[in-house]
């Protein structure tokens, strides 16, 4: 934008203002990265609530799973258990010992 700036002033007859076309492109460039700052800083906001809704969902959603898990794991400890109870000796069983 500058070169082209200058080429036109260059190509006429007209004076050209150099401290003219430098503070232009100095209000420019301001402008744009001042631009550029706060839809960064909006975009990284929204995008940091975005990332956070989904860590907090997928957190949730582990625990739930862990629960369910937890409570799997006690019922099949217990029918476990009373599996055991039932192979316990009996005192009337010793009579196929194996020599």
């Amino acid at each position: 934008m500058v070169m082209m700036s200058m080429t036109a002033f260059a190509s006429s007859d007209a004076p050209v203002d150099m401290n003219a076309l430098w503070k232009k492109l100095r209000l420019q460039s301001y402008r744009i990265c001042s631009a550029c700052s706060y839809y960064r800083k909006t975009c990284k906001k929204n995008l940091s609530l975005i990332f956070w809704t989904r860590e907090l969902q997928t957190s949730k959603k582990a625990i739930k799973d862990a629960k369910e898990a937890s409570e799997s794991a006690k019922t099949e400890m217990t029918n476990y258990e009373i599996k055991m109870k039932g192979f316990e000796k009996r005192p009337g069983d010793n009579e196929r010992e194996i020599s």
